[in-house]
């Protein structure tokens, strides 16, 4: 029997973990790999595990196009940039807190819907305005760009921006730790709707506050 050896063994799992026809013909999507890739970086620090960080980064990007046959049409991205949104990410069934924030996911999962569908991108904080990004950055490069430090939580905001450009879209990803006045938020909306057309919305609650 041929002995395999330890760097051969973790050679081939970095070449399947990166390994682009095979994820899409899996239909993989990115946040599959994207928590593989957290579990890894908050587990281990060891020369294996940033090699099998770095596949998971290349297979990541691999994957985007799996999300793009799934929502076709004009889709808008909203993302949470507030104070609260810096909080750690934590797994509510074993209480472990991985070394992203609620802001560094909603800024990921942003940027690849974003990359993978074509879609504009709003920020908001206290206030919210359109981001320019370049369809030709990877994911990585588009989320760590739009980042900024933007204060309190004015959901409406966003829609009072989105609204202003008349801009009509099929869906709208609402990526917030859900920190706003409902209120407020509520009747921004309802102008959108009036003013330009009534998308799908989804909602992604990253904090789980409750609200």
């Amino acid at each position: 029997m041929k002995t395999v050896s330890s760097d051969k063994t973790y050679d081939d799992l970095c070449k399947l973990l990166s390994d682009g026809e095979a994820i899409r013909k899996g239909k993989i999507m990115p946040y599959q790999i994207d928590l593989a890739n957290e579990v890894v970086l908050t587990e281990f620090n060891s020369y294996e595990s940033r090699r099998i960080s770095e596949a998971l980064l290349k297979g990541y990007e691999a994957a985007v196009p799996n999300l793009a046959e799934m929502l076709p049409g004009r889709n808008l991205v909203i993302v949470d940039f507030s104070a609260s949104m810096s909080a750690q990410v934590v797994d509510n069934n074993t209480r472990r807190r991985y070394s992203s924030s609620c802001m560094d996911k909603a800024a990921l999962i942003g940027a690849t819907i974003a990359k993978a569908t074509n879609s504009d991108i709003i920020r908001f904080g206290d206030k919210a305005e359109y981001v320019n990004w370049n369809m030709n950055s990877d994911v990585f490069s588009i989320a760590k760009g739009m980042k900024k430090s933007m204060g309190c939580t004015n959901l409406g905001a966003a829609w009072d921006a989105a609204a202003k450009s008349g801009k009509k879209y099929d869906r709208v990803f609402i990526l917030s730790d859900n920190e706003c006045n409902r209120g407020n938020t509520y009747a921004s909306y309802m102008k959108y709707v009036k003013a330009v057309g009534s998308p799908y919305v989804y909602s992604v609650d990253m904090a789980a506050y409750g609200t």
